[in-house]
């Protein structure tokens, strides 16, 4: 899933990714479960799911439009325009939140890694949450593909949020190229949170689910064929 995820989101942004580059990437990180005692918490219920369309959020004409990801039926959408991302959230105040930002153009950045990218989000939320802190990540080294350097990361943070133990989840893609004049980077990252005591339920019943149903509907890029003449 990861391999075509990859080959999937290269192949409609930049029309370069070759199969063999593909076959190079490593495998999606997998965090480990929490090793930290458990505490009796109420388990998770999801009543339905529903999907939410990115035409809803990026222009028609963008190549991620036609992806979707599905979400807690009773959940609020709020979609933001301007930044380009859809939160999902539990409740009004977004304690139990998951927000997806399906594609960003970053021109000319300083950010060439989704390691270097993940220091943008990390002051994103510190700005809300004291203490911040990252307690488990993996940045595997990037990939050059057909001239496209691809590079992934997942982490967990843990910080106070309103006087709360939180954890926040962070998942990015990121494509960086180089042109000459002008260089651009592509990013493609979800973050989600939830009390501390109640994270790993959630993210396993829920936003895990939530990622994998965004990954599965990009499509796959196609390769060219060679034009065919009959004699």
């Amino acid at each position: 899933m990861r391999k075509r995820f990859i080959g999937a989101v290269a192949g409609l942004i930049l029309m370069l990714v070759s199969g063999a580059a593909l076959s190079q990437l490593s495998p999606p990180f997998q965090p480990q479960p929490s090793q930290q005692p458990k505490e009796t918490t109420q388990t998770p219920k999801v009543a339905g799911w529903l999907r939410y369309q990115m035409s809803e959020l990026l222009p028609i004409n963008n190549a991620m439009a036609v992806t979707h990801i599905e979400y807690p039926r009773d959940w609020q959408v709020m979609p933001d325009y301007y930044q380009r991302r859809v939160t999902f959230s539990k409740d009004s105040n977004g304690t139990v939140s998951f927000t997806l930002c399906p594609v960003m153009e970053l021109m000319n950045p300083v950010q060439r890694t989704a390691s270097e990218f993940f220091q943008l989000l990390f002051q994103e939320i510190n700005q809300r949450v004291s203490d911040l802190r990252i307690v488990k990540q993996d940045f595997p080294q990037s990939q050059n593909i057909a001239g496209v350097i691809f590079s992934e990361g997942r982490a967990e943070l843990q910080g106070t949020e309103n006087g709360m133990d939180m954890t926040y989840y962070v998942w990015i893609d990121y494509f960086y190229s180089s042109g000459g004049y002008f260089s651009v980077g592509t990013a493609i990252f979800a973050l989600a949170q939830a009390p501390t005591v109640q994270f790993q339920d959630i993210k396993r019943l829920i936003f895990d689910r939530m990622v994998k149903t965004f990954v599965d509907s990009v499509p796959k890029a196609q390769p060219k064929q060679a034009d065919q003449t009959t004699q």
